[in-house]
């Protein structure tokens, strides 16, 4: 059975999908097909197209990592548990004002580089895409060619927090628009296909809502929350990774890592529903894709 596995947006929450391939892959299960991500989606989702093992994504995100230091050349207050008392929000103000984005994205960029080791599209072993959004056309782009670590930095590139990607357009993070985009698999003939999302959108308290981006981000998770899904936006079946974690938190990385391991480990059921061969698989997938339509919620 030919498969595809799409990959939500999620930022710091995304990194519960290096879990969800390890889960994968000591359960036996087939790999995917084609991986479609957005955002944290399609850093993690084409590294793992690209054959890097999950013990190397692993080691990426030690305990000892610090998202500062691919943000920007002076501290800034983007992500929690990583900053100085003293936060110069002087700096911050004046980026946004006479800038497209508060950071360059260049460091972020030189990570990402360094991660996918340079490779392009065309290395891949498994098929993958990964859309944005161009500000230029307002319209969702998929990315397929060219350098990896060019469509990550699109495909990541957070309105405000970032300066977009100028490719043929000014290409930003397309979770403002369509944070799952199933419909890319769809659209590529897979009809097999399992999301990783993080839910609905949750209550926030108040404290939380502690900086502009915070705010920023926060505004647009509620404006696209209200768009309503579309037919070729189901998949075939779907594991919601929420707990709760700010995308903003990159604070001990490994107990989100196990948090996607054990999440993928405590839906073997459906898993193995959804892998089933023949025609009882495919009396399992329809009542898979049933059951999805009323509770999917991205």
């Amino acid at each position: 059975m030919k498969w595809a596995l799409v990959l939500s947006g999620g930022g710091a929450a995304g990194l519960a999908y290096i879990g969800f391939f390890k889960a994968l892959e000591e359960l036996q299960l087939p790999k995917p097909d084609c991986i479609v991500g957005c955002s944290m989606g399609s850093i993690v989702g084409g590294l793992y197209a690209l054959g890097k093992p999950v013990k190397e994504m692993e080691a990426v995100f030690e305990k000892s990592f610090d998202v500062n230091k691919y943000v920007g050349g002076v501290q800034l207050p983007f992500f929690r548990h990583a900053l100085p008392p003293l936060i110069q929000y002087g700096t911050l103000l004046t980026r946004m004002i006479s800038n497209p984005g508060a950071d360059s994205g260049e460091k972020v960029h030189k990570f990402l580089m360094e991660l996918s080791d340079c490779k392009s599209f065309e290395d891949c072993t498994i098929p993958f895409f990964c859309n944005a959004f161009d500000l230029c056309s307002g319209k969702e782009v998929v990315l397929s060619s060219g350098l990896l670590a060019d469509a990550m930095r699109a495909s990541a590139s957070y309105p405000g927090l970032f300066v977009p990607v100028n490719a043929d357009g000014m290409l930003i993070d397309a979770c403002v628009v369509d944070n799952t985009p199933v419909w890319i698999a769809r659209e590529k003939g897979y009809r097999n296909i399992l999301a990783l999302t993080f839910g609905a959108l949750e209550p926030m308290n108040a404290a939380e809502l502690d900086t502009s981006l915070a705010v920023l981000m926060r505004t647009l998770a509620c404006t696209t929350a209200q768009i309503p899904v579309q037919q070729n936006e189901y998949p075939t079946a779907f594991i919601n990774l929420s707990n709760g974690r700010s995308s903003r938190d990159f604070s001990n990385p490994q107990k989100q890592i196990a948090f996607g391991y054990q999440k993928t480990m405590e839906q073997k059921n459906l898993l193995q529903q959804f892998f089933t061969a023949g025609l009882k698989g495919t009396l399992h997938r329809m009542t898979l894709c049933k059951k999805t339509k009323k509770e999917y919620a991205v």
